[in-house]
């Protein structure tokens, strides 16, 4: 592909998607999954990898509204979307491969590396991308910097000419049994790029949109890509997200969950979830978080 830009279908995702969460808070939560009791270790003890571990949880962070670009003093209520990924048994089996010294496929090595060095290597960290197609865009009005950009995958990284050398703006926590990217929208993404997320956010009630998270191959033995998980969001109400306070079963601590700046004015909304039983007292209903 980096010689003939002929592209190849994409493999299939190297993690299922369990469940969904939708939780809102006053600010960002981080490490969501440290405050939950995960499901246990799926594979058996010979196929876990002591770097990727078997689930991984990616956690958007959206504004409700786009952050204000002067005179901001506190985080903007924060609708936490968290996915959680458990890894299937033939990535598995391509990892046991790598450690025994065999081949697998270039996902699958990509895969092992990031999860081994992008929490030191800025540019590795930024080769994971996000792709959103809505499914029902004419439907629904989408003003033209949504539909723009519709289907086409964006980078969790700085802007910059150069793709390889741009920093990844996602933050990565680990704890037993599991490895979660936290994507911060308000402050890692433009003021236009704020402004369509919570556009999405607002009218998600009536979207139906697929939602890839890739790891970009840059070098031809990585390639074809393959998604690292996949799902649909069908008429998810996220702005009625569970509060959470609520979700986990405690008065909700003053600022959420560590966003770390001040930021906007405004409190946390009420809600309802992607979907219920993340572990972590589960959400309202309204929508389907399958693969």
């Amino acid at each position: 592909y980096l010689k003939d830009k002929i592209k190849k279908p994409a493999g299939e995702p190297l993690f299922s998607t369990l469940n969904g969460d939708c939780v809102v808070s006053d600010g960002p939560i981080c490490n969501i999954g440290g405050r939950m009791t995960l499901p246990e270790c799926h594979l058996p003890d010979h196929l876990v990898d002591p770097h990727v571990p078997p689930m991984l949880i990616v956690n958007i962070q959206i504004p409700v509204h786009p952050r204000a670009i002067f005179g901001a003093r506190r985080l903007p209520p924060t609708v936490n979307a968290a996915f959680y990924l458990q890894m299937t048994e033939s990535t598995a089996t391509g990892l046991e491969a790598l450690r025994n010294g065999g081949s697998a496929p270039g996902p699958v090595k990509l895969l092992k590396t990031w999860c081994e060095h992008a929490e030191e290597d800025e540019a590795l960290r930024g080769c994971l991308k996000l792709i959103g197609l809505i499914q029902n865009l004419a439907e629904i009005n989408a003003p033209s910097f949504v539909s723009g950009y519709n289907g086409k995958p964006v980078l969790m990284s700085e802007a910059g000419m150069s793709t390889a050398k741009r920093k990844g703006n996602a933050e990565i926590y680990r704890g037993p049994g599991y490895l979660e990217i936290d994507i911060d929208v308000a402050k890692n993404f433009s003021y236009v790029a704020q402004r369509g997320v919570c556009w999405m956010l607002g009218t998600a009630d009536k979207l139906i949109a697929d939602i890839a998270f890739v790891l970009e191959g840059r070098e031809d033995d990585l390639l074809p890509e393959c998604p690292l998980a996949c799902m649909r969001l069908d008429h998810m109400p996220v702005l009625d997200a569970i509060d959470e306070g609520t979700f986990f079963g405690i008065p909700s601590p003053l600022g959420g969950g560590g966003g770390g700046e001040d930021e906007d004015e405004g409190g946390a909304g009420k809600g309802d979830g992607l979907s219920a039983d993340g572990g972590g007292g589960g959400g309202g209903g309204g929508g389907d978080a399958g693969g």
